[in-house]
């Protein structure tokens, strides 16, 4: 685990993005998986305007927010901006909506991410993994009583995202101090997971009673 200390989101941005860019302008094949929320929303801005050619490339979403309300989809927010992207070259861009259509089930097919991007909760939850959510496999998870709305939320469960070969996890702003401590000293619904990562695990925050 190595933590690396930002000033704000524009600094974590371009944190983020030094960290990704081997995966991200490499051309095989790879699985990606991106985070939703404000974080994500910034990051798929910048991706956009850094004009960078990326090339075969499956993009995922960590969580979706099931919502009859589009401006709260993650795949709203991320997936349908990437997807105009002209630099985006032989992309998928897979939702949990759009994962089983045209008879190909990607969720299936997934074996392990090369890379993930995550944020933390306020709450401590961390993807849309709440301690409320249920697994459906071994893979993805749900719950209808998230703490916050809208409630029902479905995601790829953390120790599948924990198994990628690069985790990003994004913690900004002092509302998170508390939840992040929890985290890191064990105490958090998702400590056993994500302290059992030893390789390849980046905490990008701007909080300064960390280290």
């Amino acid at each position: 685990m190595k933590i690396i200390k930002v000033h704000d989101s524009k600094h974590a941005i371009g944190k983020a993005f030094e960290l990704s860019r081997d995966f991200l302008k490499n051309e095989k094949k790879l699985n990606i998986c991106l985070t939703g929320g404000r974080f994500g929303e910034k990051f798929s801005n910048f991706l956009i305007n850094h004009n960078s050619l990326i090339v075969n490339k499956n993009f995922y979403l960590t969580d979706e927010r099931i919502s009859k309300l589009i401006w709260e989809k993650n795949g709203e927010i991320v997936l349908k901006k990437l997807i105009k992207n002209k630099n985006f070259v032989n992309c998928n861009f897979i939702n949990f909506e759009i994962s089983t259509k045209k008879n190909k089930n990607y969720f299936d097919e997934l074996k392990i991410f090369d890379l993930v991007f995550m944020s933390l909760g306020e709450d401590g939850h961390l993807a849309g993994h709440f301690p409320t959510s249920n697994n459906i496999d071994k893979k993805i998870c749900f719950t209808d009583r998230a703490s916050s709305k809208p409630q029902k939320r479905i995601s790829f469960r953390l120790d599948f995202l924990m198994e990628a070969k690069r985790v990003i996890l994004i913690v900004l702003g002092k509302e998170k101090e508390n939840a992040l401590i929890s985290l890191l000293k064990g105490n958090s619904f998702h400590s056993k997971n994500i302290l059992k990562r030893f390789k390849e695990f980046f905490i990008i925050t701007n909080i300064d009673n960390i280290s």
